[in-house]
């Protein structure tokens, strides 16, 4: 019942507009489009935009019959009004996000949602720091990524360090001259992914400084062209281990040689004081001894292990 009077009602009112066309002298609407119109034929579009027309055209001449073509582009211009004020709506919102972005790479997302809408000297008048470069970089990101999308941050890491390199000072520095194991213990050994790995608890018999001049000589004397002294220095650092003064308790050889240096010291400091030996023959002889002491305790070690 209702379906029956809604379309009494459609044609009631397409009578009346027909008897309004034919007061006018105008073909009668005989059809309503009964498809999209984007599927509709071109024929057919043909037609209605044709009708609609003349439609128009008589109903404006029937409102202002000396000013209609006046009031008809009075409307065209109110329409345009509409859709510039909708637009400058959008790109002010627009705008305000890019203002408020505090990295650039939220600013060319913002900008390659109206880098293709807008040319590069509106959108300048909207924000006035813009640039071309960055006005060129934003229609770039529009055709690589799309409009607004983002771009995770890819991160790498990059390895500058020649492999053979840094194996050859690896094999060094666990090698028995250099470190020593300890019965019990572990360390953990933290990577550049965030993963952790646990490794045995390792000692070395010398500072980092005097481990990187005994590798230096040792290349020297083997040909081998090693890595720089910061690098090296830094493969130390990041290297887990521990480094002890006293071995006492963990090699008993090393400690009673290091007692014996000790206890000569102290005859060369009494035969200087007592005996009227000097106090420059003194100094020589602790520095030759601690020279020794060295030598013994590091370079010896590593000239014996490349024979």
């Amino acid at each position: 019942m209702n379906m029956s009077g809604e379309i009494k009602d459609k044609q009631t009112s397409r009578e009346l507009l027909n008897q309004f066309l034919a007061s006018r002298d105008v073909s009668p609407v005989r059809s309503s489009l009964t498809i999209p119109w984007d599927k509709a034929a071109e024929r057919t579009k043909r037609y209605y935009t044709r009708k609609a027309q003349q439609i128009v055209s008589v109903a404006l001449e029937e409102i202002a019959p000396e000013s209609s073509e006046m009031l008809l582009t009075a409307l065209k211009s109110k329409s345009k009004d509409d859709r510039h004020c909708s637009d400058s709506t959008l790109l002010e919102a627009l705008v305000e996000c890019y203002t408020n972005a505090h990295n650039w790479s939220t600013c060319r997302q913002m900008s390659s949602i109206m880098a293709d809408k807008v040319s590069f000297k509106i959108l300048q008048s909207w924000i006035p720091d813009l640039s071309r470069y960055r006005y060129n970089i934003a229609r770039h990101h529009l055709l690589l990524h799309g409009r607004g999308s983002v771009v995770p941050a890819v991160k790498s890491t990059k390895m500058f360090i020649a492999p053979e390199k840094l194996d050859h000072f690896l094999t060094f520095i666990t090698g028995t001259h250099v470190i020593q194991d300890l019965p019990f213990g572990e360390k953990t050994l933290k990577l550049s992914s965030n993963a952790e790995v646990r490794v045995p608890n390792v000692i070395r018999t010398s500072i980092p400084e005097h481990i990187v001049q005994q590798y230096q000589s040792y290349c020297h004397e083997a040909n081998f062209d090693p890595m720089s002294r910061s690098t090296l220095c830094r493969v130390l650092n990041v290297c887990s281990a521990s480094v002890r003064k006293s071995l006492h308790g963990l090699d008993y050889f090393s400690a009673d040689g290091a007692k014996a240096f000790d206890d000569i010291e102290a005859i060369i400091e009494k035969l200087g004081e007592t005996y009227g030996k000097g106090l420059s023959w003194e100094k020589e002889q602790i520095n030759k001894l601690k020279l020794a002491k060295r030598y013994l305790k590091g370079d010896y070690k590593v000239s014996a292990s490349s024979f």
